[in-house]
């Protein structure tokens, strides 16, 4: 009797990287919808706006405190101290000067939104770059050497505590000043982990060549990041300018809400990839097994999850938000599919990276800014639901070159991963689409945490269903058979492979 060959992923060192930086992830996603479900009850719209405005400004800040010397210490082949102490040099010397310049104009910056308080908020939360800048380098220390358990213990104690801080000054009436210090408390305590943890303490070696070598490779990367910040940042200055901070207050709460599965499943494969990639590359064999298997796994994980969320945005929004906040449900569907693509794209900065093209990285990056800044432009006039749905599409577009010229570098067959996304693209769909009728022409269930609840599991169990049934070929019981197919999914293994009778 034939058997199904079931493949994962073999190096445990990526497992665990993987593991523990999921471990982290999953914790700052409970964090941040207990933060969304409960400040959004306490603080009004307007004062999300005037703190979505001010992230426009941090998220540049960061884009230039970094200048990518962090990945320069991972990816460089050997690592000496003199190495060490010329990186740290250039990321505290980066990020204290971004502190100086958000100190002295932050009340000119904050003008330019056209919303009260941001000058303000930029001035509390422009602390941080002191801390990061320090900070950045053990971070890369413990990530290059896989000590991702000692990550995830200061980033998982860091988030718990920034949301009891935020919460004890929401119920005091700080509004928008208990994010801001949220968001400090968060940055400087896991910085002051990392040095912690790392057991490495900077040195006043310097070297000028070692500066070059950092700065040559962190240019690109710099080059690339300033692209991306605006195809990432360039929506809220635009709304906040033509239709207000309340509108501003809707559409980030629902990129909020997408950005949950996203960023943190995507965050914790993306940093558990890029030491890999790096050392895969180095030698020579295996980097495009690697990426092929994350963009499986990408798929399969995130894509029935967004999809659902965008089908039941309206249950999500008065569970997570509340009822004041359903204006935001139409957003969210088209910020929800769009996040399907993202899962994918956000991949391929770091593998190009890994493998040093990094004038190809700021060409993609170029096209993709132009893409989203063009639907931002073009959609805002007739609303953010409008303007959520041309990003979608820019997004799409965009997905499709950058995917193609990635795994063209990166030496995998376009054919074949393009068949398994598309496999699993229609099997999530599907599922979740049986899932919707179920509970809303079966059970008919109104918008609610009970629909939430009962959709989300259906969508489980019909997975399940598939999982089984493309895995019945497979020797033992139902339950043996059940769990090999999720570990083949989750691990990245070709859905086609599910017929490889040996």
């Amino acid at each position: 009797m034939g058997r199904c060959v079931v493949v994962g992923i073999k190096d445990n060192k990526l497992v665990k990287n993987i593991f523990w930086t999921a471990s982290v992830q999953g914790i700052r996603v409970i964090v941040q919808i207990l933060t969304i479900g409960v400040l959004s009850r306490i603080i009004p719209a307007e004062e999300y706006g005037a703190m979505a405005a001010c992230f426009v400004v941090i998220n540049l800040a960061y884009v230039f405190r970094d200048g990518g010397v962090a990945n320069s210490l991972i990816r460089v082949d050997s690592l000496d101290k003199i190495f060490i102490d010329t990186a740290f040099f250039i990321s505290f010397s980066l990020g204290f000067v971004i502190f100086l310049i958000l100190q002295i104009f932050h009340e000119s910056i904050g003008a330019l939104f056209g919303i009260m308080g941001v000058g303000e908020l930029i001035k509390i939360v422009s602390w941080v770059f002191v801390f990061s800048g320090f900070g950045a380098i053990p971070q890369a220390l413990l990530e290059r050497s896989g000590n991702f358990k000692k990550i995830a213990q200061a980033e998982i104690f860091s988030s718990v505590f920034a949301f009891i801080l935020a919460l004890i000054l929401a119920i005091n009436n700080f509004g928008a000043k208990a994010l801001a210090a949220s968001f400090f408390a968060n940055v400087a305590i896991t910085s002051v982990l990392y040095v912690i943890l790392a057991k490495w303490r900077p040195g006043i070696s310097w070297s000028a060549t070692r500066s070059r070598e950092i700065l040559s490779f962190g240019g690109g990367v710099l080059g690339f990041n300033s692209i991306n910040y605006i195809a990432r940042n360039a929506d809220i200055p635009i709304i906040s300018r033509a239709l207000g901070a309340v509108q501003v207050g809707y559409y980030s709460q629902a990129y909020k809400i997408m950005l949950f599965p996203v960023q943190n499943i995507t965050g914790a494969i993306n940093r558990g990839m890029y030491p890999e990639l790096c050392s895969r590359i180095r030698s020579g064999h295996g980097a495009h097994e690697i990426y092929c298997r994350i963009l499986r796994s990408l798929s399969f994980c995130i894509w029935p999850l967004m999809i659902f969320v965008a089908i039941e945005s309206e249950s999500v929004i008065f569970v997570v938000l509340g009822e004041k906040w359903l204006l935001a449900s139409p957003v969210l569907f088209w910020l929800a599919l769009t996040g399907c693509i993202q899962a994918l794209v956000s991949t391929t900065g770091g593998a190009l990276q890994a493998m040093g093209r990094i004038s190809e990285l700021l060409k993609l990056g170029t096209l993709a800014t132009l893409l989203q800044l063009g639907a931002f432009l073009m959609g805002v006039s007739s609303g953010i639901e409008y303007m959520a749905k041309l990003y979608f599409w820019a997004n799409f577009f965009n997905g499709i070159f950058a995917l193609y010229f990635v795994i063209k570098f990166i030496g995998a067959k376009i054919n074949a991963i393009s068949l398994d996304v598309g496999l699993n693209l229609i099997v999530s769909s599907t599922v979740v689409v049986v899932a919707h009728l179920f509970v809303d022409r079966v059970l008919c269930l109104d918008v609610g945490a009970l629909r939430l609840i009962v959709g989300f599991s259906a969508v489980a169990f019909f997975l399940m269903v598939v999982i089984y049934l493309l895995h019945f070929s497979s020797e033992g019981g139902f339950l043996e058979k059940l769990m090999k197919g999720v570990k083949f999914m989750i691990s990245g293994g070709s859905v086609t492979g599910f017929w490889r009778i040996v």
